[in-house]
């Protein structure tokens, strides 16, 4: 649950992209030598960036606070280490926001339908006996209750592929498409 409230802040900056087209603010940047890539690339990196820093400062805030109220908690590094397998989990989030942003600028918003949809079917899926299908079609499916059970490196690896897929297929697509302003 951290890390679906984490992936907000992320998403935020990378829909920012889309705001300042809308407001066009971006003409005078893509009027001078700042290519597409460029200035999707920016945010791109600073969302990335966003998304790992809220999930080891969610996790510092929750261990801290179990620290505090238990005689044994989990180990820090142990704890970080853990929590770091979410955030490829948050880079498909916001490769699928850039994604559409290059394919479907107008449609950038459906991000959070499905950043909804995720929350809903992990949070609830057990307690409503949803459909095991229902939380697969969301990224947080294929991961096991960390750091209580082991993760394979292949679901960290499939994670990563499928989000630096979405990212190079949002930078096509923002540097193909027409920049409306």
């Amino acid at each position: 649950i951290l890390s679906m409230v984490g992936a907000i802040p992320a998403l935020l900056v990378m829909l920012k992209l889309r705001a300042e087209e809308r407001a066009g603010r971006t003409e005078h940047l893509l009027a001078r030598a700042v290519s597409r890539t460029q200035l999707m690339g920016s945010f791109m990196v600073l969302s990335m960036v966003v998304a790992a820093a809220m999930q080891v400062l969610s996790v510092l805030g929750l261990w801290s606070t179990a620290a505090a109220s238990t005689v044994d908690p989990f180990p820090l590094g142990d704890t970080l280490l853990a929590s770091l397998v979410y955030v490829p989990l948050i880079w498909i989030l916001v490769g699928l926001a850039a994604s559409l942003i290059g394919f479907a600028p107008k449609r950038a918003g459906l991000v959070w339908l499905y950043l909804g949809y995720t929350l809903f079917a992990v949070y609830f899926g057990n307690l409503l006996q949803l459909p095991d299908w229902m939380v697969k079609i969301t990224p947080w499916g294929y991961i096991p209750n960390v750091p209580m059970e082991p993760i394979g490196a292949s679901t960290i690896f499939v994670s990563l592929m499928v989000a630096a897929i979405l990212i190079v297929l949002g930078l096509y697509g923002y540097k193909q498409r027409d920049i409306s302003g």
